[in-house]
């Protein structure tokens, strides 16, 4: 999996809680790009990119990947159709956590559809160059 990616020169992007306990449990291929505030914002192959993390959901170290052009939210394990999610509370998860990060991500769906696209200083930025 991430070993794979990352030897081939890709960058792992994630919080800082991810690359701590990686890095004690001595697991291959810990985020070589770490995050500690409320958004990570990138432009990646010409869309703005945003991350939010959604702490003590599944873990301590969500996150969700908004990709501002194409309208479309990365939810990971958070949201599935599938099954209930699993939640990890030896590594900080928690249900609480997991209903917040449910939350958060029916508001971001909202403000999408609402405008059509996201309206930020980010997306207004990047549009500019």
């Amino acid at each position: 999996g991430l070993r794979r990616i990352a030897g081939q020169g890709a960058t792992i992007i994630g919080h800082q809680n991810v690359q701590t306990r990686m890095e004690k449990q001595k697991a291959p291929a810990p985020p070589s790009d770490t995050y500690f505030d409320d958004r990570r914002s990138k432009f990646h192959n010409g869309e703005p990119v945003e991350i939010f993390p959604l702490p003590n959901a599944i873990t301590d170290g969500d996150s969700i990947v908004h990709f501002g052009r194409s309208d479309v939210i990365a939810t990971g394990d958070i949201f599935t159709t599938t099954q209930y999610p699993f939640i990890d509370i030896k590594n900080g998860g928690s249900l609480q956590g997991e209903i917040q990060a449910l939350n958060f991500i029916l508001e971001q769906n909202r403000l999408c559809s609402r405008r059509g696209r996201r309206d930020d200083a980010h997306s207004r930025t990047r549009a500019r160059h």
